[in-house]
């Protein structure tokens, strides 16, 4: 295959951002490194992880536009700012079909609105990922928020183009390089943590896992071979090439992190498809 002078400055532009990034954060994924291997995983595996629950739309309230092209006209007000009648339009007293009208308007509104969502949802769910980012012992969270006040700080400082290096590619390359970085240079005793919770099999090849909504837990996938060491790496490298501000519409937390954050935290990670040639 020869290489288009495109295809060679798109791989040109994406080495220089990962070389950027590697200059400007390469110091908070190594002390996140070293964070993660002062003490070795200990005890019994957690598979569970919390589901989320569908969110509610409420609808409520009065707003202008859904009386209608052909609605009544409401009646005006005197001088004394007090409502006045209109003698010339007595046909849809209070309580008539007008009422009604409006009423069945609002109900086809609210219809509307539901489709809607539903389809958005349906577009969430076929263009976008969802991370559950635990906190405690090895959490990556703590160098999410360190990454974040050093992206904030080199921004302020124009030693990065905010508009070039982006802050969810930062964050979003934090986590590819940190876990590549930590599969390189596994412990024996790391190992056999992954075995006992069944991320790996006894050859060391990485599962596929499954969500169980019987047990309310992950299991491991059989449908789907196991993957080997070199090809998670390769994969990674690939999607370090890759990740831009072209194919990441957003990567954000649903609430607030930091060092001390607890519990499981939420990340929403939308993928744009369509190249960046077919978009205004």
């Amino acid at each position: 295959m020869t290489a288009t002078p495109g295809s060679t400055q798109a791989a040109d532009a994406s080495m220089q951002i990962l070389g950027q990034l590697q200059e400007s954060f390469g110091s908070v994924i190594g002390a996140a490194g070293k964070r993660g291997t002062d003490a070795n995983p200990t005890g019994t595996p957690q598979d569970r992880i919390p589901k989320v629950g569908r969110g509610s739309i409420a609808l409520g309230g009065q707003g202008k536009g859904f009386q209608g092209k052909g609605g009544r006209r409401r009646p005006g007000k005197n001088s004394n700012g007090r409502p006045q009648s209109d003698s010339g339009n007595s046909s849809f007293p209070s309580g008539s079909t007008a009422d009604g009208e409006d009423a069945e308007l609002l109900h086809l509104v609210a219809r509307a609105i539901v489709r809607h969502e539903d389809t958005l949802n349906v577009l969430r769910r076929s263009t976008g990922w969802v991370f559950w980012i635990r906190s405690g012992d090895h959490s990556i969270l703590p160098m999410l928020a360190d990454l974040a006040s050093k992206w904030r700080e080199a921004a302020e400082k124009q030693e990065i183009q905010a508009d070039h290096i982006s802050l969810r590619v930062t964050l979003l390359w934090g986590i590819f390089t940190n876990l590549k970085e930590k599969l390189s240079h596994l412990t024996q005793e790391q190992l056999a943590y992954a075995n006992r919770a069944s991320w790996i099999d006894t050859s060391s090849n990485w599962n596929f896992q499954r969500w169980d909504s019987q047990h309310q837990m992950l299991i491991v996938d059989t449908s789907r071979p196991p993957l080997s060491m070199a090809q998670i790496l390769e994969s990674l490298s690939t999607l370090l090439r890759v990740i831009n501000g072209d194919t990441l519409t957003r990567f954000a937390a649903t609430k607030g992190i930091n060092a001390d954050t607890q519990g499981t935290v939420l990340w929403s990670l939308p993928v744009c498809k369509a190249q960046r040639s077919s978009r205004p």
